[in-house]
């Protein structure tokens, strides 16, 4: 019986360790899914200032316009545009909530993994979003260098920062390309232009 307990007691502890090994793994693994995702939007922040710096008037430009912030007004006169642009907004803002409850730490692995299922998701339909906005952008020739559109410009920048997942990052790049190449609009160029820069600068 004592070799059978002490065997029982051998077998218990060699469970417990790899447990806890494997705990500290995932951890470990969760921690650097979130510091290499906060790397990739500091990185996209910093192209961000450096490609469109100075491509908008100073008068609600792009630079202050794309200042964090949900559920904003927005009055460009063109009725299909805002909508469409509060849409990136609302769909900006859910990808970033899910990135904030993907780093809690009171998640089970199950709801972890659900998290991350819904944030590929997310992230896929503000890339079709933004690229649906920057087309209409380009189709009505909208000139977002100053006035009410220049909030658009900040919307559309935010929701491709927030664009990391590589597929739905590919796809969107695809589609401002297309665009960019489409447009004559020295202004529009610049600006999608900068938009897939965003997402060149992650690789």
């Amino acid at each position: 019986d004592a070799n059978v307990a002490g065997k029982v007691a051998n077998l218990n502890k060699g469970i417990d360790e790899r447990l806890a090994a494997v705990d500290t793994a995932f951890a470990n693994k969760v921690s650097q899914l979130n510091t290499d995702f906060v790397k990739q939007i500091d990185l996209s922040t910093s192209t961000l200032k450096t490609v469109l710096q100075g491509t908008l008037s100073s008068k609600g430009g792009l630079v202050e316009a794309a200042g964090l912030g949900a559920g904003r007004v927005v009055a460009t006169g063109d009725a299909l545009l805002d909508e469409l642009a509060k849409d990136v907004d609302y769909k900006r803002q859910r990808v970033q909530n899910l990135v904030e409850l993907s780093s809690r730490g009171d998640l089970n692995d199950n709801q972890r993994t659900m998290v991350q299922t819904q944030l590929t998701t997310a992230q896929s339909d503000l890339a079709v979003a933004v690229g649906a906005t920057a087309e209409h952008v380009v189709a009505s020739k909208t000139d977002t260098s100053s006035g009410a559109a220049a909030s658009v410009a900040g919307i559309l920048a935010q929701g491709t920062i927030l664009v990391t997942d590589k597929t739905a990052s590919s796809a969107l790049g695809s589609k401002l390309g297309d665009l960019e190449k489409a447009t004559t609009v020295a202004g529009q160029k610049t600006l999608i232009g900068s938009l897939k820069n965003i997402g060149l600068a992650r690789g």
